[in-house]
């Protein structure tokens, strides 16, 4: 977009100095820092990043729409404590605020993770992210910070876990399996002696083949 260049002069009284302003730099100014936020908003689109802040003075809250959306929650127009203790739960609320307590007092970065239920058995998990803001005065004044969907992640983290826990009743498993071929040797090596003593037992000797038998077939089998 080209802008023509206008400018224009202010006298300050008799003798004062002329003070001349670019107004197609102003305009440019505004573009590109338009272009800046609409770039953002794409990039929290993109990446599932939601923004908030709160002043601490005057106890207002702010939420981007990425933010409610990742909550799965419709815009509202005010955001307050009650609100958040309404719809995300009591126990929820009660984190965050002392997060938020922490990160003011301490004036230190936080972050806490939150398991929000959806309905319909889906699960989304958060983290919430928060920097206060101090200013000259040493006052924080402000927090500012994130809400992201790591979901994705979580539900790796819990395939992993299960098959780690697979992997290990493998072990358990194989061991097992281990020990009891090395008592059926034990018993199969003990009734080949026994097998002399008991062979015109017209009682004991089939028993005994019958035992022998079924240990060496399973001794035979692939483990």
């Amino acid at each position: 977009m080209r802008f023509r260049l206008l400018s224009y002069n202010i006298h300050k009284g008799i003798g004062g100095l002329d003070r001349r302003y670019d107004l197609a730099r102003i305009v440019e100014t505004i573009r590109q820092d338009r272009m800046k936020g609409v770039q953002l908003d794409i990039m929290a689109r993109v990446s599932r990043l939601g923004y908030w802040s709160t002043n601490v003075r005057q106890r207002k809250i702010y939420w981007s729409p990425e933010a409610f959306d990742l909550v799965g929650l419709d815009a509202v127009d005010e955001v307050t404590p009650e609100w958040i203790g309404q719809v995300l739960g009591s126990n929820t609320l009660e984190v965050i605020k002392s997060a938020i307590l922490d990160a003011v007092t301490m004036r230190r970065f936080r972050q806490i993770e939150i398991r929000r239920e959806l309905g319909g058995g889906r699960i989304r998990y958060l983290v919430m992210s928060m920097e206060p803001v101090i200013m000259e005065d040493g006052v924080v004044e402000e927090l500012h910070g994130t809400v992201q969907d790591i979901t994705a992640l979580r539900e790796l983290e819990f395939q992993m876990h299960h098959l780690q826990k697979i992997d290990s009743l493998g072990r358990v498993a194989g061991a097992l399996a281990h020990d009891f071929n090395n008592m059926l040797q034990i018993i199969n090596g003990y009734g080949e002696c026994l097998r002399k003593f008991v062979a015109t037992d017209p009682t004991a000797s089939p028993y005994l083949n019958a035992m022998l038998d079924l240990s060496l077939i399973h001794l035979s089998e692939p483990q």
